[in-house]
């Protein structure tokens, strides 16, 4: 079921900060928590904090496994 959710604090902003909002819902935590932690790991690394390998090593710093479902998955 869809269920409309933009924390972002800037009212109606909708693009260019999809990953720190997206991990903002899965975590339960403020927008803002989300992008200073994001941003300062992405430093750390030297990348942005939106990219795959800064928001990858996030996710997993926070517990998160990756699974790949296999292509002959019968359900």
């Amino acid at each position: 079921m869809y269920s409309y959710f933009n924390p972002n604090p800037i009212k109606n902003k909708r693009v260019g900060d999809c990953v720190v909002r997206a991990i903002s819902k899965a975590l339960n935590q403020s927008w803002e928590e989300t992008y200073i932690e994001l941003s300062l790991l992405g430093y750390i690394m030297g990348d942005w904090g939106s990219s795959n390998a800064v928001w990858n090593a996030y996710l997993k710093s926070k517990g998160f496994t990756r699974e790949f479902v296999s292509n002959d998955c019968p359900e």
